[in-house]
């Protein structure tokens, strides 16, 4: 039997999140770039596809101190203190409805942000 899913877990176990770079790696990338080293036996080397290699070393003017970009899309309208609530609230009362946990939240959120 499968397990019941967390709130604001993983959607499928199926799925994996893939790994983002961490900016060590990315130095990494670099400094075997600037060595001379083919992307391809940086590939080899660091056991990472040629695509992440080639990104990251094409992106490499973009990024500063080898850190990631921010994403693109619309900021979030709530805070990590109001999801805590909101997940507090929904396991003290999980059958409670979209209008009772805003009345006990107090957020103003539409039913698919909840």
């Amino acid at each position: 039997m499968a397990q019941p899913r967390r709130p604001l877990g993983e959607i499928s176990g199926n799925i994996p999140k893939r790994r983002e770079l961490t900016p060590y790696e990315r130095g990494q990338i670099i400094g075997a770039a600037k060595c001379g080293v083919k992307p391809s036996a940086i590939c080899i080397e660091l056991s990472l596809s040629r695509c992440t290699v080639r990104t990251t070393i094409n992106s490499k003017p973009l990024r500063k101190n080898g850190e990631s970009q921010p994403r693109s899309g619309r900021p979030r309208t709530y805070s990590e203190r109001d999801e805590r609530l909101l997940l507090r609230v929904v396991r003290q009362f999980p059958k409670c409805t979209y209008a009772q946990l805003r009345a006990f939240t107090g957020l103003k959120l539409c039913n698919f942000t909840l």
